[in-house]
């Protein structure tokens, strides 16, 4: 379509490899969901095991796993991850339970923000793993998740496809 509202259309990828995309495990469907909130450390409410607090009540930096109600042959999750009262700048990554912890993230924030992302997360034995790199509250809204049955979906990992903090910034 025409650009609109000064968007432009986007670029291709420039010639070489821009990284490596492909999907993670087989093929699911995903199954959307009334938003349900399973985690919320404000208030204690949830799964969440193997994370420590500090005084304030806050998660901290040591991993934890989330282990949401969802059907067993669900692969994956789909959900909205919020980040609020930081103690400090920070970032959380997710990844399957029982997997290697990713090179990117899912949520970045700044000191005393409250920041939200939607996550498509493979999960693996036990739940989803995740971390944060400073203390903050989490809150986890679980919007759907990928089964064998229901709409078409092919997750894909974590991947960084552009950076622009090495060259010039986006106009």
């Amino acid at each position: 379509p025409a650009p609109h509202c000064g968007e432009r259309p986007l670029a291709p990828f420039p010639a070489g490899d821009p990284g490596a995309v492909a999907a993670v495990g087989a093929p699911a469907r995903l199954v959307l969901a009334p938003p349900a909130r399973v985690v919320d450390t404000r208030h204690d409410l949830g799964p969440l095991r193997g994370a420590d607090a500090d005084g304030a009540g806050r998660r901290g930096t040591t991993p934890f796993v989330l282990d949401p109600s969802v059907p067993a042959d669900a692969t994956g999750l789909l959900a909205n991850v919020t980040v609020t009262s930081p103690a400090g700048p920070g970032f959380l990554s997710l990844w399957p339970a029982g997997g290697a912890r990713p090179g990117t993230n899912d949520l970045n924030w700044s000191a005393d923000a409250t920041v939200g992302n939607a996550a498509h997360v493979a999960t693996g034995p036990g739940g989803i793993a995740g971390a944060v790199s400073s203390p903050t509250h989490l809150v986890v809204d679980v919007q759907g998740w990928l089964a064998p049955a229901g709409l078409g979906f092919h997750p894909a990992p974590p991947a960084r496809l552009l950076d622009t903090r090495a060259g010039a910034p986006l106009a």
